[in-house]
């Protein structure tokens, strides 16, 4: 748009700039598979309407029974009509440089966009919903359908659901806002309403409207495919939308939405394949902006007996074994870190730098010398008491034992809220596990044991990763009903009463 004609619009009131009021009908619901059976548009300027148009269109297929009941619209009158590829560089002209006006736009933006798509071109228009902008002025009004809106403003309704009949309808209920609201109260939520419906020229509104609200994860991609963040969410488009809807970004976000090319999602049957599959996918990609998954650090974890034989040792967590095993504690980025933990706790309780393995050599702790311990390492006190207290101070950091004998599938099966949505893909999935380690996720259980059972994959066991332990422990601590456990062996006890 040319800089002066955008410094135009700036000035003009919300409600005077040029405003499309359109309406469509169709042959279903459905944006990909429906076609547009008839579009009314009504141009309007400065609070003055400019022209008015209307064309039936030919869908290329057949419009169900109950459509034409409902919109009068029948083949007889579509079959000579010109196609949707006939039409398009007139629509297209009569859109350009007008915002778009709809009741729901969602749904006739969405078919437009689609049919545009058939003829492998783009359409791009600011859009303004006036359910959005009717939930805004009108927050006690109970329903915002256009029939609702048309009782509300006193205007009747004649030849409804016909295109040109709907558009007027929506286009006099507007014209008569300034008078109900105030001009400045409708400029105000207008620009609110598009605000958030606002998204960066680069990215195309179908590939936000195209993900399922379903669980999964999505992933945002910059130029040349860089990767630029991997998220996760119960509900896909809700989530994604959320990140340019909402005007409450830090600036960080703001750069990462600026730089986005592409989006793409991958399906999940809920939250904790969900959960798993960011962990994994955060650091296969090292995206720019997931800060707290990415790193692969070489961990490190304490091990120790409950005795005072040997002090807790230091040890690489990568390859600590769980099973049936509760002498680990803590997890820590490096040795030193480790150490400087030892130290606090010592501090703390009073417990014996010898003892912890920190201080070396014959004789008492420098620690007993300046009264910071007790004395357990010069005899003066009981062995059974510190060891009690040691290992109170180090319960703080213990990491739970693998419960299972062997390996474990959790059965996790899509919650009755996904499953209601159309584009829920996966019904199940089955999510193998072992010592802690994630062993990836599979169509059905017989899959799952075939690989626990290959040889070969076991000696490529992956190392220990703290993120899926914590997203296991959380998991396991929960346990909804809509998660099934399957012990590839016999049950622990721990777990008979209530793994199903």
């Amino acid at each position: 748009m040319p800089d002066n004609q955008q410094t135009l619009r700036k000035k003009t009131p919300m409600h005077l700039q040029s405003l499309a009021f359109i309406d469509l009908e169709t042959t279903g619901l459905r944006t990909t598979r429906d076609r547009v059976t008839e579009v009314a548009i009504i141009r309007y300027q400065n609070g003055k309407e400019l022209d008015r148009w209307s064309q039936l269109v030919n869908p290329d297929m057949a419009i169900p029974d109950q459509i034409q009941q409902l919109t009068g619209i029948h083949q007889g009158m579509t079959d000579p009509a010109p196609r949707f590829a006939e039409l398009a560089d007139e629509i297209r002209d009569r859109l350009k440089g007008f915002i778009l006006v709809a009741h729901n736009a969602r749904f006739d933006y969405g078919f437009l966009r689609n049919e545009f798509n058939r003829l492998q071109e783009q359409l791009h228009c600011q859009v303004l919903c006036t359910v959005k902008l009717s939930r805004r002025l009108f927050p006690a009004q109970k329903k915002h359908n256009l029939d609702a809106l048309l009782i509300a403003a006193n205007i009747p309704a004649e030849n409804r659901h016909r295109a040109m009949s709907d558009a007027q309808a929506l286009a006099q209920w507007f014209q008569g806002l300034p008078e109900r609201t105030g001009s400045d109260a409708l400029d105000q939520a207008i620009e609110q309403v598009m605000r958030q419906q606002a998204l960066p020229s680069h990215i195309d509104p179908g590939a936000i409207e195209a993900l399922p609200d379903t669980p999964g994860i999505y992933r945002f991609y910059g130029e040349n495919e860089l990767p630029l963040y991997v998220g996760k969410s119960v509900t896909l488009r809700s989530r994604v939308r959320s990140h340019f809807y909402d005007d409450r970004h830090s600036d960080k976000e703001m750069q990462m939405l600026q730089q986005i090319r592409r989006i793409d999602f991958q399906q999940t049957a809920g939250e904790l394949g969900a959960l798993l599959l960011e962990a994994e996918q955060v650091k296969q990609l090292s995206p720019v902006f997931n800060r707290q998954l990415r790193k692969k650090q070489q961990l490190m974890s304490l091990q120790w007996d409950g005795t005072l034989k040997k002090a807790p040792r230091i040890l690489d967590a990568s390859s600590l074994n769980f099973h049936q095993c509760d002498q680990f504690y803590g997890l820590f980025r490096n040795k030193k870190d480790a150490d400087n933990t030892l130290r606090n706790l010592a501090e703390e309780f009073r417990l014996c730098l010898k003892m912890l393995g920190i201080e070396k050599g014959r004789g008492a702790c420098f620690g007993s010398q300046i009264g910071r311990c007790d004395g357990v390492c010069a005899g003066r006190e009981d062995r059974g008491s510190y060891t009690e207290r040691q290992s109170n101070a180090l319960n703080r950091l213990k990491l739970d034992a693998w419960p299972f004998p062997g390996a474990l599938v959790i059965q996790e099966d899509a919650q009755t809220p996904y499953t209601n949505q159309k584009r829920q893909s996966r019904q199940s999935d089955f999510l193998l596990f072992d010592n802690w380690r994630y062993l990836g996720c599979f169509d059905g259980l017989q899959q799952a044991n075939e690989r626990y059972q290959d040889k070969t994959a076991q000696t490529r066991l992956p190392a220990f990763d703290r993120d899926i332990y914590k997203v296991l422990i959380a998991q396991l601590k929960k346990q909804g009903k809509h998660l099934i456990l399957h012990p590839l062996d016999a049950l622990s006890p721990e777990y008979k009463a209530d793994g199903n």
